[in-house]
């Protein structure tokens, strides 16, 4: 491909972040009022407003609070692919204590759900991109 043919292509973005950072939701902000977000891929997106929020809240706080840190909500157009099952296994486990006694670093089970996430991207959301921003 020459470079006169990359002038001429409008960027269609997946961003991709297991859990949703305020850099990576303001990055996909930013896109998509460019009109470059095509997807955002990641674990949770967790929505606080939503009534079982609010009873999460009220039973398990904490885990509210960790929820809340993945809140992700999509701007118009743009759609949202959530694979959260690997993302609470690793938070349970973690609240839990098993990486104590397993002797395991905690950023091993991180690591983990980012080796599935790119897993998952790479198994169904590269067709007709020109861009990944992870």
């Amino acid at each position: 491909m020459n470079n006169n043919n990359l002038s001429n292509t409008i960027p269609s973005f997946s961003l991709i972040h297991p859990t949703g950072n305020p850099f990576a939701r303001n990055a996909a902000l930013a896109l998509a009022e460019a009109g470059y977000l095509r997807e955002i891929i990641t674990c949770l997106a967790y929505n606080p407003q939503t009534t079982s929020a609010q009873f999460l809240k009220t039973v398990f706080p904490p885990l509210h609070r960790e929820f809340s840190r993945r809140t992700w909500v999509a701007p118009p157009g743009v759609k949202l692919h959530t694979y959260p099952t690997a993302e609470l296994l690793r938070i349970l486990l973690l609240r839990v204590g098993v990486h104590r006694l397993l002797h395991r670093n905690p950023q091993q089970f991180a690591d983990w759900v980012y080796r599935l996430m790119d897993q998952k991207v790479a198994q169904g959301h590269l067709d007709s991109l020109t861009a990944v921003y992870a």
